[in-house]
């Protein structure tokens, strides 16, 4: 069956918000790919299309978090037959997962767009770190995304040791979901792909070296969906991380993959670090 905007998470809000500004010929689509030069937009049909940012866009945007970014639903401009795409408008987002860039930039960089789950892949080891779960959690409920845990290699641990980072996970956000798997021995991932539902959004996020890229692997397998040539960076279907990227699954769900992240520093706002550390601060 042809791929529908409904499949890529397309909703009431992004159509009002499209009706309010969209001119004779343009069309809607979903960013799901950035290169050095342009992007690449998934459309109503599943054909996928090269678009570039509009002189307007870019030069209005006071921040790169105001460009487009993976995950954006956007307003496009086709033009004629000759002409490049061009992206004219982004969709007000819904949801918005975004870390401060790395390095000594103090900017916001975007990790995924309308973003319904931010599944964080872990493990009770040696990778297993209090408080940079902590600053995730931070994070995610800023961005509007619910918080899920995928505690990985477990069956390389001790029960103990699983129930001890259960506990402090727990403790740390109670409404967070906590999935134990083993990606290397597909264990408890039908437990995840129930998380995968027609038109939601989920990015994984978490350190090099925690099984994150086997378990992307081992979700895709034959789920992957482009319509055109293999694709480059991916190539025969297995996902290799080098860039983010929107992957449109077969059974459903959709999956915003990021590189390794070796820092996960906050940004944002004196509001939302206040209610994060209320307990610290003494806020009510």
């Amino acid at each position: 069956m042809p791929v529908t905007l409904q499949d890529l998470g397309w909703n009431d809000h992004f159509q009002d918000a499209f009706d309010a500004i969209a001119k004779p010929g343009w069309i809607p689509g979903r960013l799901i790919r950035e290169t050095k030069i342009n992007f690449t937009a998934l459309l109503d049909g599943g054909e996928d299309m090269d678009v570039v940012v509009s002189g307007k866009l870019w030069h209005d945007a006071a921040t790169d978090a105001e460009l487009p970014a993976v995950g954006d639903w956007v307003a496009i401009d086709p033009g004629e037959a000759e002409d490049e795409a061009v992206i004219r408008v982004i969709l007000p987002r819904r949801t918005c997962f975004s870390r401060k860039a790395p390095g000594k930039s103090s900017a916001e960089q975007v990790l995924g767009a309308n973003v319904d789950i931010v599944a964080v892949v872990t493990e009770p080891g040696t990778d297993f770190n209090p408080r940079r779960m902590e600053r995730y959690f931070t994070l995610i409920r800023r961005s509007g995304a619910m918080p899920l845990i995928l505690l990985n290699k477990v069956d390389l641990f001790s029960r103990k040791e699983v129930e001890e980072a259960t506990h402090i996970l727990r403790e740390l956000c109670p409404e967070c979901g906590i999935i134990c798997i083993s990606a290397l021995r597909n264990k408890g991932i039908k437990d995840f792909r129930k998380c995968l539902e027609r038109g939601k959004t989920i990015s994984i996020v978490g350190s090099s070296g925690v099984g994150k890229s086997t378990l992307v692997n081992t979700l895709l397998g034959d789920e992957w969906l482009w319509t055109g040539e293999v694709n480059e960076v991916t190539g025969k279907g297995r996902h290799t991380t080098v860039a983010r990227e929107l992957v449109l699954l077969k059974h459903g769900g959709l999956l915003i993959d990021n590189p390794g992240i070796r820092e996960i520093q906050m940004w944002t706002d004196e509001h939302t670090l206040r209610e994060s550390f209320a307990d610290l601060t003494g806020s009510p």
